[in-house]
């Protein structure tokens, strides 16, 4: 392999890079899944927005998978992560972390 990198590799160490400045470890370290899309659906898909809105609280699921599609940049963003078990939308409201979650999901 040569010495000089080509513009693929240099573009990637920059976003490297840019992840450990966010403090971010992009290798990872232990990371515990709660949930999988599949099941999700499964538990979720069978309530109207209403009946969604009348439930809303902070329950909170951790999911794995590849970041298949992210847009959004106002109130609201969007990604679809695909599991072993199918694919889910997630839906990033803009709060106090916001910012920082748009800048992640840029480097992305």
């Amino acid at each position: 392999m040569s010495e000089e990198m080509n513009d693929q590799m240099q573009v990637r160490r920059q976003k490297l890079q840019e992840l450990f400045d966010l403090g971010i470890d992009p290798f990872g370290q232990k990371f515990e899944r709660t949930a999988m899309a599949e099941p999700l659906h499964t538990d979720w898909d069978q309530f109207s927005k209403e009946e969604l809105q009348e439930k809303e609280d902070d329950s909170h699921v951790t999911i794995a998978g590849r970041l298949m599609t992210k847009r959004g940049k106002g109130k609201a963003g969007f990604a679809h992560v695909q599991d072993l078990s199918g694919q889910i939308q997630n839906l990033c409201k803009k709060r106090p972390s916001w910012r920082r979650t748009v800048r992640i999901m840029e480097r992305c």
